[in-house]
């Protein structure tokens, strides 16, 4: 788990990750779970510790964007343009079965990845134009993938961490869509990302 915590501060030369390498070097090893991952090892000190809280917190933002953006091709060659098996052949459909009519309303789109989503919901509702979109992710290069190869005209791409608050007004958008980002952010961030979306988004929405 030390070679795990060292590789980290080697392929990610920042002082935020420095700084959570400190921290992780002053703990017993002993007591993280065997089966750890780098994400993990940084989160868990992040539970872990309440006084260095905003500066471990910081250094898993500081990791998972240098995570994404490392991974974003090979991640956009597996997503491909249906966002994999299982999307493809259950989830979209399960969720553009749900979805409201588009027309004249304000769409925010969470942790958008490669983008392939909201097409999809585009070409559903054909005819229909929303009266905005704003595409977001943490990672520029999935950013930069999604408008290269999913670009939606007159859509807004925006970097953003749900673990922050939103900069956005309160009620802008009728529909808030977050296709399987929230079981990749720990417990903090994941309320975070709910109290947000409840500020952001309009009764009913």
């Amino acid at each position: 788990l030390k070679r795990k915590a060292q590789y980290i501060m080697q392929t990610y030369k920042c002082p935020a990750l420095r700084a959570g390498m400190k921290q992780v070097t002053q703990q017993k090893f002993n007591s993280i779970p065997k089966v750890c991952s780098k994400k993990i090892i940084l989160i868990y000190f992040y539970k872990e510790s309440t006084e260095t809280c905003k500066q471990i917190n910081f250094t898993i933002l500081i990791f998972q964007m240098a995570y994404y953006d490392k991974i974003a091709k090979r991640w956009n060659e597996i997503t491909g343009y249906k966002g994999g098996v299982f999307k493809e052949l259950v989830l979209n459909n399960i969720l553009l079965e749900k979805f409201p009519a588009i027309a004249n309303i304000s769409i925010l789109e969470l942790g958008a990845g490669n983008g392939y989503f909201l097409p999809l919901a585009l070409r559903r509702f054909s005819g229909q134009v929303p009266a905005k979109i704003i595409v977001t992710d943490q990672s520029v290069q999935l950013l930069e993938i999604a408008k290269r190869n999913f670009k939606i005209n007159n859509a807004v791409y925006q970097m953003l961490d749900v673990g922050k608050s939103f900069p956005f007004k309160n009620d802008e958008f009728e529909l808030i869509i977050a296709t399987m980002i929230f079981n990749e952010v720990n417990a903090y961030t994941f309320k975070n990302a709910l109290k947000e979306c409840c500020r952001v988004l309009s009764s009913p929405g």
